[in-house]
Parts: structure tokens; sequence; C-alpha cells
């Protein structure tokens, strides 16, 4: 059942009236559709991707302008907001058992003996799912999940990488010690006699087939993370990755031209789907997956962002697009890009930091 929306009080901000600089801790602080949005009770881990991090510096440690932050905006207009927020690294190109084992790590040295809300976005849904399953419920933990909300998480892999390693022979290279790799191997061996007594690995193919010439160029840059969103790899993931019932899981997913949002907290996640550009670097990721698998947001499906319970769509933003706030210019002594955001939300359009604060407001407003 939808939550409806509070009611503004006279002291709501007047989104047509205040000029402010781009600023997400000011945004914190300002409201939408009427909305008071509220911390989070437990503390919130923020898990990036592929290809992520938790912040690149290019210069000084102290020296602010000169860091990228993963999660930029977001981590602090959620600390604005009261949220007690924790951004690890968990290796950008290493298999998901790797980072899973990364994560329990940086959890047992910060947040021992506390409750965790873990929010992800792509492949760290899979990390934490990982970890869930895998190390949480195996080992005596000094920290314990409370619950998990998956954005735009390939949890079915993504059939764009399917691609990529049939062309560019990228996504071959496994983690030897995941125990995925085992059942990949007794349904390839069962299949097709893939793997014969001496356990080659799926390496020995990647010549096998068409584009052997570019395939073997591009194999030098290949990682475990490639092998890890094939649809494959996934269903074999799934397969030995259970849910544990003392987790709730939510996912997210966004789609260009409908709105469906419906917060029920247990079992559920967020997806996202957009009209991409033929001038954008994702347009031939999103035809690739649209033609195999349907509507997408440039690299994961509507379908495989599902898991568990669906949250909703968002509209109008690509899969990168879900993260940093877009088309802010940052500039001093202008109507606060904000609030333009929220103009936006109003016409349906997509805001990262008024999205990321109906996150956790729903997560307070179910106790956690």
């Amino acid at each position: 059942m939808p939550l409806a929306p509070r009611a503004p009080d006279a002291n709501e901000f007047a989104i047509n009236s205040h000029r402010v600089a781009w600023d997400p801790k000011r945004f914190a602080s300002l409201r939408v559709h009427g909305l008071d949005y509220s911390p989070t009770k437990y503390p919130v881990v923020l898990l990036h991707g592929l290809f992520g991090y938790d912040k690149i510096s290019f210069g000084p440690q102290s020296n602010p302008i000169l860091q990228l932050h993963y999660w930029r905006g977001i981590c602090e207009a959620l600390k604005e907001l009261g949220c007690e927020v924790y951004v690890p690294s968990n290796g950008s190109v290493s298999s998901i058992r790797s980072r899973a084992y990364a994560l329990d790590k940086y959890l047992s040295e910060h947040l021992p003996g506390r409750e965790i809300n873990l929010i992800a976005h792509s492949m760290g849904g899979l990390d934490a799912r990982y970890l869930i399953s895998h190390i949480v419920g195996s080992e005596s933990k000094k920290y314990s999940i409370n619950s998990l909300t998956t954005i735009a998480t390939p949890h079915r892999g993504s059939s764009f990488m399917d691609f990529v390693q049939e062309v560019l022979g990228v996504g071959y290279v496994l983690d030897v010690q995941d125990p995925v790799v085992n059942v990949l191997k007794e349904r390839r061996l069962a299949n097709s006699g893939l793997f014969g007594p001496s356990e080659r690995s799926l390496e020995d193919e990647r010549l096998k087939s068409r584009y052997k010439h570019l395939k073997a160029l591009c194999s030098h840059f290949d990682k475990p993370a490639y092998a890890n969103l094939t649809r494959e790899y996934c269903d074999a993931f799934n397969s030995i990755t259970k849910d544990v019932s003392t987790v709730h899981y939510k996912y997210a997913r966004c789609r260009l031209m409908f709105v469906f949002i419906d917060f029920l907290f247990a079992n559920s996640s967020y997806a996202a789907v957009a009209k991409i550009s033929p001038l954008d670097p994702l347009f031939i990721s999103q035809s690739v997956v649209s033609m195999r698998e349907g509507p997408n947001d440039g690299l994961v499906s509507l379908e495989s962002a599902k898991w568990g319970e669906f949250e909703g769509l968002v509209t109008n933003v690509d899969h990168w697009g879900l993260l940093p706030p877009r088309r802010m210019k940052r500039r001093r002594n202008s109507l606060a890009d904000e609030l333009e955001n929220k103009k936006r939300v109003k016409a349906g359009g997509y805001a990262s930091l008024e999205f990321y604060l109906s996150v956790v407001d729903r997560l307070t407003r179910k106790g956690f």
C-alpha cells in the first residue's frame, strides 16, 4: 500500500521564491511534495558498483576540490539529514566474492555490534547478497545486516556483458575461490562437456570462436568482475545465494514515462529505464540489452533489477545517472539547483538527492 505524504505546515519552503547556491546539505533541509524527510535509526552504508570507489584524490587529501566522490552530493545530503553514513571501497573490478569479503572487513572494523542498512548501486547489490548469504550467515559476526536496498542491480546479469564476452573476449577470468565457479563447471560439463577432468577454465574457450584476434587483444584487460555480471554466472550465483529471512530486501529500477512506486519494504527493490540519445556512450549497450532482454537503463534490464518485491520505477534516468545530482552547475548565488531538481520531480523528472532522501525516509518509517 503506498505511503501517504505528510501534510506541509506553514513554514514550508516556497520552491519558486528561494535563491541559494548548490548545496546538498541545504537540499536535505528543504522539502519536496510537502514531505519532511527523517534520518534512519541505524547506520546507512552506501555500496558502489562496477568501477566504483569511495573517493579519488588528485592532490592533497585536505583539498576537497581535488577529490572525486562516487556518492557525490548524496552522502552529504544524507549526513545533513541526520543519517550516520559510511562509504567503503570494495575493489572496482574485483570478483563479487572478493568485494564481499572486503566489505565484511570494513563493517567489522567500523561498525562492530551495530545493526546496518545497506543501500547498493549496481554490482554493489550482488556484493551485499554474497555477504549476507555466504559470510554473515556462516560465521558469528560482530554486526548484523538489518536491510538491503538494491538500485539497478543486475541480479540476473546483463546481456550487454554477454555481448562483451562474445565479441571482445572480456568476461572469462573467474575467481577460483568463488563457490559459484564450481556450480558453473558442473552445469557446463553436464550441458556441453566444456570442462574436462582437468577442469580447464573458461579462458580456454576464448579463442575458439569468432573475433579471435580482437579477443586476444582485449583479454589483457579482463577482470573477474566482468564474468560475474554475465547472465550465466548470475543464474548460478542465484542458485546458491539465497535470501536470509532476517534481512529485508528492497530493489529499485527506472523507466521513462512511468512511475510506479509502492513502498512495501520487506523483500523489495528499485529499478530504472530511460530513453538514451544516440550520442550517449550508453546507446549501444542499451540497444543490445533492449534486443535481448527488453526495457533497460543502458546496462541493466528491468527484469534483472528486480529482486524480492518490486519497490518502484524511477523515470528519465540512465544507469550512471542514478548517482550524481543531474545537471547541477554549482553556480554561486544562482537559483538553487536543488529547487530546480524539485521542479523536475513534479514534472516527472529525476532528482538523485530527492530519490535517496525518499529511500532513507521510508526506511525510517519502517523502523530502520
